[in-house]
């Protein structure tokens, strides 16, 4: 549409300096009897000065507005590193503090670890601490809201990977805190799922009771949170029962994780 409104502009122009240059050329009457005809004209043109002269500007400034165009990209693209440089050192600050609080409420010992990427088998992560950092096999894993995550199963120089809660090769015990203090055994299944057993069926457990590491068998340390129930079954048959378990370090972003240093006990099959 502009297009076309741009090229009828120009066509009324060049019509517009042809008769005035024809008029030039005849005699004062003519001109006079030009002028009258072309007057209508003019007032248009003078009306639309503005915008006919914008746009000839920009043909003949097409260089200047292209380079202030790469000028302006290339101060956007500086803005957007700069947010996104502001946003890391946030959560940076965030994750410190939150180490922090953990340190003093726990006594425990932290070390922050930033997540390279998910492991290839799934239900594992790799971290970019290692073996120079003082970590070993075995210590436990939170994330940055301080809810387990899992424990370290293979250590190198530079790198680290934590085998999840969810993996089948975890089994811990666990305490649920509904009416009273329930213990029972989670163990992952696989795909982020995590399962728990051999609570005693007369214990009345409800949706959404918060789960925690019971710190029986020495594989966590104790009351750490897990997650909360997401599923309860009973059989009458049974003694027990058992059901699924929501792990927290799902509800939130992993970015980084927190390596507890001063609890280490080598879990067996990781």
């Amino acid at each position: 549409m502009q297009k076309k409104k741009t090229k009828k502009i120009l066509t009324i122009l060049f019509i517009f300096l042809g008769l005035v240059f024809f008029s030039s050329l005849v005699s004062n009457k003519t001109k006079n009897l030009f002028h009258l005809i072309l007057s209508p004209v003019e007032n248009y043109f003078w009306q639309k000065n503005n915008s006919s002269l914008g746009f000839i500007n920009c043909l003949f400034n097409h260089k200047e507005i292209l380079e202030e165009n790469e000028t302006l990209k290339t101060e956007n693209i500086s803005l957007l590193t700069k947010l996104n440089d502001l946003g890391t050192i946030t959560q940076e600050n965030e994750a410190l503090r939150k180490l922090n609080d953990l340190e003093s409420e726990k006594g425990f010992s932290l070390l922050l670890a930033k997540l390279a990427s998910r492991g290839i088998e799934g239900d594992s992560l790799l971290i970019n601490k290692g073996r120079k950092d003082g970590l070993q096999v075995g210590l436990t894993a939170l994330n940055q809201a301080g809810a387990l995550l899992g424990s370290l199963s293979e250590v190198l120089d530079n790198s680290s990977k934590i085998t999840l809660i969810t993996s089948p090769n975890q089994i811990f015990d666990i305490s649920i805190k509904s009416e009273a203090e329930v213990l029972a055994l989670a163990q992952g299944k696989g795909d982020l799922n995590l399962s728990f057993q051999f609570a005693l069926k007369e214990e009345n457990l409800s949706l959404k009771d918060l789960v925690f590491t019971s710190g029986l068998g020495g594989k966590f340390p104790g009351g750490v949170l897990v997650g909360y129930l997401e599923e309860t079954k009973k059989n009458e048959a049974e003694k027990f029962q058992e059901g699924t378990v929501k792990p927290y370090f799902l509800e939130t972003t992993l970015n980084q994780v927190f390596i507890i240093t001063n609890f280490a006990k080598a879990p067996e099959g990781n």
